[in-house]
């Protein structure tokens, strides 16, 4: 039996465009073809809910965007790392009347510890 953590970790390689979505589909394929046989009912609902998204994008019916939304709420409790917020703007201290300067960044963000 395959950990749950595997197809976790292609799904997020996916989502880092580290693969392409064909590539994702061939890595789950053989998880996917032994499923029935699975008794572990999280990890074959788990991998059900990938395969499903994908089918869902594939027929039009979800866009590129929302697939990758989607994938990531499902593996979120599976994989243990850091994403990147989007970047906000902070400025510190009072407006000059000549306007202020502000600068943005992107920080580091726990998903974990912001649950």
């Amino acid at each position: 039996m395959v950990a749950i953590e595997s197809p976790a970790e292609y799904v997020q390689s996916y989502l880092d465009s580290e693969i392409q979505l064909h590539e994702l589909e061939d890595k789950l394929a053989p998880i996917l073809w032994g499923i029935e046989d699975c008794n572990d009912v999280v990890f074959g609902a788990f991998v059900g809910r990938i395969h499903s998204l994908i089918a869902e994008y594939s027929n039009g019916d979800r866009t590129h965007s929302s697939l990758c939304e989607e994938l990531a709420k499902t593996i979120r409790p599976f994989v243990q790392r850091k994403v990147h917020a989007r970047s906000i703007q902070i400025v510190v201290g009072t407006p000059s009347k000549f306007g202020a300067t502000s600068t943005s960044s992107s920080v580091p963000v726990d998903l974990d510890a912001v649950a």
